[in-house]
Order: C-alpha cells, then structure tokens, then sequence
C-alpha cells in the first residue's frame, strides 16, 4: 500500500534524476528511510512485530511443563494483545503522516472529521493544525477495537481485514478480563488460556500482521 501511495502523490508526467551521494553522507537519511519502507518487502513495524512474536514463542517452547506454566500463559496471552494494538497503531499513523493521499483518504472517509464544522474564516488554521489534529485523534484511539480499525485500515490504506479473525476477537475480550478482572468473566467464569492457546494467538496475530504487505 505504500508503494501504490507514494506513485499516487507523484506527478505522473514528471521524470527525476538525483546523485544522492553527498546527501546521504552529510547525514541527510530521513527521507530515503522513507522510501525503504515503500519498496521494501515489509514495513519497521511488520519487522518489530514478527521479532517479538519469535521471542514469546521461543520462550513457550522453553517453558514447557513449568510449574508457573498457567500464570505465564496468561501474560502471553494478553501481551499477545498489546503487540498487535502496538502494531495496528505504528503502521497506521506511519502511513498517515508521511504520505498526503493516506491522509485525505482518513480524514474524508472517517466520521469523526465529516461531524467537524468550519467556517471559511477558519480554513488556513484548521490547514495548518490538520496533522496535528489527525495524529492526535489516531494516538487517541483503541486499537483493540477492530471493528473501528478495520474500517480506518480499509479507508485509508484500502487494506481489508480477513473475515475469519473471530478466534482473535474472543481473546481480545478475554484479554480484558484478564487484565482488569483478574482473569473472571462477567458471569463468573475463570479465562484460563494455556501455553498451546497463548501460541496460536500469537501466529495467529502474525498472520494477521501480514495483512498489508502484499499491497
């Protein structure tokens, strides 16, 4: 999606040549760490994820039949959560605010910006604070609700969710309950994930992860 993005903000008729030698060795790197992202096979943030993914599952092929075994699984199993929500976020801000088309297509397309009213009068300072503002609202979101960040990923980046994520939304709430209930549910039922069900969540992000990188 970013290599489609990039040729899209560019002036199809215009052809460019650039020794980019003396840039790159006066420590001007920014922008061609840009265009890394664009053409390579996956983005920092796909990296990241696959890495810390790698880690957790090593570390569940170590623990094996540990006596803590049931504790561990279920910080696994919720860090599995957050390693995803880190994830969805990083790449999604990423996208927007380094490439304009990405952003149009959020701020056009999402309800939350179609609500805001403007008078002309203050056109030149909402252009001005429009990065800002959208950064703002996307660092303020909850990235475990996927319903909302479906829609935002198919809006703006035109990457579509795979419909068979449900086992990916029951953790999310057992995730929850884990977290802020201690592990209860609401009607009184123990959340008990084990090592197996904390390792299929975690390929199970990984393949989710992998869903913008053919675009």
């Amino acid at each position: 999606y970013l290599a489609r993005t990039f040729l899209e903000s560019c002036d199809r008729d215009s052809l460019v040549q650039l020794d980019a030698t003396d840039l790159v060795l006066g420590g001007w790197c920014d922008d061609f760490m840009l265009l890394e992202q664009i053409g390579g096979p996956h983005t920092k943030f796909f990296a990241v994820i696959e890495q810390n993914i790698n880690e957790a599952l090593d570390l569940i092929e170590q623990l094996g039949d540990h006596a803590n075994s049931s504790l561990l699984s279920k910080l696994l199993f919720a860090n599995a959560i957050t390693l995803l929500e880190t994830y969805l976020s990083d790449t999604l801000i990423f996208a927007v605010v380094n490439f304009p088309p990405i952003m149009r297509r959020l701020v056009e397309a999402d309800p939350e910006f179609g609500r805001s009213k403007l008078e002309a009068k203050d056109i030149f300072r909402k252009h001005e604070r429009l990065k800002s503002d959208v950064v703002a609202y996307l660092e303020g979101l909850m990235y475990h609700n996927l319903n909302r960040v479906k829609h935002l990923y198919l809006s703006s980046l035109s990457v579509e969710f795979p419909s068979d994520i449900d086992f990916i939304y029951r953790a999310i709430n057992d995730r929850h309950d884990i977290v802020h209930r201690n592990g209860r549910r609401k009607d009184g039922s123990i959340v008990s994930p084990d090592l197996n069900s904390a390792k299929e969540l975690l390929l199970s992000i990984l393949q989710l992860a992998q869903i913008g990188r053919a675009h």
